[in-house]
């Protein structure tokens, strides 16, 4: 074993130790995640291209605002109250995305959150119906600041979730459905980015925790892993020695939120009335629910992974 296959070795034992201790019941969904994020790369990997150009409909900022103003008090006037209060109070910043000095693609700029003494919600805006959206995606982050652990994995979800349901609250103003096929398509865009760093660092983890090693042979010959590994087995060998492992590993919790909020997100788009209902509950009591429960809650079998790639591909297309 070579100098860098130890120092992943550690890196490996590190982190589900650490898994065990937060979240274990993470550690029970690295084959069903991993599972799904492969499968996912096999249906979208002609469809997400990161080059392509969208246009979201122009929008003043203050009409914006109004319209995320609506559409939470159509969700629950609670949330209404408290975005009024975080506008007021200043914890909502928002600036016009020039001022940062960067590119302005949406999805390489800083969205939200985080200042070492107070969280606050960081607002680039563009103009666009999008400000809108990310008001809405990063508002629900700020809503759920206080809860960490195993529930982190579900932060994105509901932020996502209400994200697009703002879309097709905007559509029934009368406002292009182009919008939330944009929006649409960025998150299935952020879904293949995680899924695939999932498909290498997963199965590390998968096999590791469920064999105790992570050799060639051992990827090679252990049957119950055959299946899986079979057309990214060469990568994975290449992945386990790779200096990449370690942040991979260390990415894994929130590639998890990506991939699982993306695709759950999407597909809980079925039924949104009775969803609205579920995620309201879910996002008021997530510091107190298993992974087990908020799936269950969701009616949500993730060995049943191709259904839910089914469905993202259907609504997309």
């Amino acid at each position: 074993m070579g100098k860098q296959e130890k120092k992943n070795r550690r890196h490996l034992l590190k982190y589900i130790k650490k898994t065990e201790e937060v979240c274990p019941e993470l550690l029970r969904l690295f084959y069903p995640i991993t599972r799904l994020s492969i499968d996912y790369l096999y249906v979208f990997d002609e469809i997400c291209d990161e080059d392509k150009k969208l246009y979201f409909e122009n929008s003043d900022i203050y009409k914006s605002i109004e319209l995320v103003r609506e559409f939470l008090k159509d969700i629950n006037e609670k949330y209404l109250l408290k975005f009024n209060k975080a506008l007021k109070d200043g914890t909502i910043d928002i600036f016009h995305i020039d001022n940062l000095n960067e590119s302005p693609d949406r999805l390489e700029e800083p969205m939200s959150i985080e200042n070492q003494k107070q969280l606050s919600i960081n607002v680039p805006i563009n103009y666009t119906v999008q400000d809108g959206g990310i008001m809405i995606h990063e508002f629900f982050h700020f809503m759920n600041s206080a809860n960490s652990g195993v529930r982190d994995i579900f932060t994105e979800l509901i932020s996502i979730y209400m994200e697009l349901r703002y879309y097709q609250f905007l559509e029934n103003k009368g406002y292009s459905i182009n919008n939330f096929y944009n929006e649409l398509y960025f998150r299935l865009l952020d879904t293949y980015s995680s899924a695939t760093d999932i498909s290498y660092s997963g199965s590390s983890l998968d096999v590791y925790y469920n064999t105790g090693r992570t050799s060639k042979e051992n990827i090679l010959f252990v049957d119950k892993f055959r299946d899986r590994y079979e057309d990214n087995l060469e990568g994975l060998i290449d992945f386990l020695s790779s200096k990449d492992l370690v942040d991979s590993v260390y990415n894994f919790h929130a590639d998890t939120s990506y991939l699982l909020g993306g695709i759950i997100a999407i597909n809980l788009l079925k039924e949104p009335e009775l969803n609205d209902v579920k995620m309201i509950y879910i996002n008021e009591n997530i510091a107190k629910l298993s992974i087990k429960e908020i799936l269950d809650i969701l009616n949500i079998d993730l060995d049943k992974y191709q259904d839910l790639v089914d469905y993202c591909e259907e609504t997309y297309e």
